[in-house]
C-alpha cells in the first residue's frame, strides 16, 4: 500500500478505528473477560464496554 492509498483509506481516526475494530472483532464484539458476545459501546478512544443483560 502506498502512502497515498493509506491516507485515502484512513483519512480520519474514525476510519482507522473502525478498521481495527473489525480486525479485532470480525464476528462482532466478544467480551475478552467473560467471552460473551453482544452489544457494546465505546468508552474511550480504544475501549469498549459490554452491555449487561439481566
Amino acid at each position: 500500500m502506498t502512502f497515498d492509498e493509506f491516507t485515502t483509506r484512513f483519512a480520519t481516526e474514525e476510519q482507522c478505528r473502525e478498521y481495527l475494530y473489525h480486525l479485532r472483532f470480525p464476528n462482532g464484539f466478544v467480551c475478552p473477560k467473560c467471552g460473551k458476545s453482544g452489544k457494546c459501546w465505546g468508552i474511550g478512544n480504544l475501549l469498549y464496554e459490554q452491555r449487561l443483560q439481566i
